[in-house]
């Protein structure tokens, strides 16, 4: 019929496959928490519950080292699981068009620069990428909220490069808003 293994085989499988959920278990809780940062979802007003809830760890199969007897162990039902609950903080749900001037010293326009936005909070959640255009004007919608704006200008024939970096704070309100213009130095 087949080759006959070993109960020590069987649990080093056993083992492995458990291995392989508990990386996947973790991939998982860190995607949930990517989509929640994502949503914005991750400030001091939202709560979040654990995606399992505090129960002792399940494992497929359990063997007495001793005797090499396999015998099966519960497995999880829906009701174990608890799904993560994250209300948006009011202030948050509507967005606003957003627009900047970027200028140099002297006051003409700061034409075709990068512009990035991200969170104040965590700063690898970048809200937006844009360039600015031949007005030196930079636009995005955003949530209510802080962030940090980081403006890049390679050197040209006339000018020479920057960087600059600043906080912003937006009101949740969905208005529009015109932001001080920027002097870039």
């Amino acid at each position: 019929m087949g080759t006959e293994r070993k109960a020590s085989d069987i649990i080093l499988d056993f083992e492995a496959v458990q291995k392989r959920m508990e990386k996947r278990q973790i991939q998982m809780d860190q995607n949930v928490k990517m989509i929640l940062n994502k949503l914005n979802l991750s400030n001091s007003n939202v709560t979040s519950t654990p995606l399992v809830t505090a129960k002792p760890v399940i494992r497929p199969m359990e063997a007495s080292v001793n005797s090499g007897v396999l015998s099966p162990v519960a497995t999880p039902t829906i009701e174990d699981v608890t799904f993560p609950k994250a209300d948006a903080p009011i202030d948050r749900m509507r967005k606003s068009v957003v627009e900047q001037r970027i200028v140099y010293p002297d006051g003409r326009p700061v034409i075709l620069a990068n512009v990035k936005v991200v969170e104040a909070e965590i700063i690898t959640n970048i809200i937006a990428k844009v360039k600015t255009d031949s007005h030196g004007k930079w636009h995005a919608q955003l949530y209510g909220g802080k962030y940090i704006v980081e403006v890049i200008k390679g050197p040209t024939a006339a000018k020479r490069g920057f960087k600059i970096e600043y906080e912003i704070e937006i009101p949740g309100d969905g208005q529009p808003s015109s932001l001080e213009r920027k002097i870039a130095e």
